[in-house]
């Protein structure tokens, strides 16, 4: 995939990086610098698979494990008959 940025576009694209809080956008500015520096798709892709496994899966791992133990604390135990 061939893109070409100018120096100001790309400045105007790590400014855009750096403000944005959604992820996917952020992933996506981060794909369009990538293949203007001349990385290829495939090694995009495994940047952003690698990222997948080692940041945003983590995160989703630790957020859900609490909130499943939150979840158990809140519940009484069955009293016995």
């Amino acid at each position: 995939m061939k893109v070409t940025l100018t120096y100001k576009q790309k400045q105007e694209r790590e400014n855009q990086h750096d403000k944005t809080r959604d992820g996917r956008v952020r992933d996506r500015i981060k794909a369009v610098l990538l293949a203007s520096e001349g990385w290829s798709t495939a090694m995009i892709s495994q940047a952003a698979i690698g990222r997948f496994f080692t940041v945003i899966l983590p995160e989703i791992a630790s957020s859900l494990a609490s909130r499943i133990n939150d979840n158990f604390q809140v519940l009484n135990p069955a009293s016995s008959s």
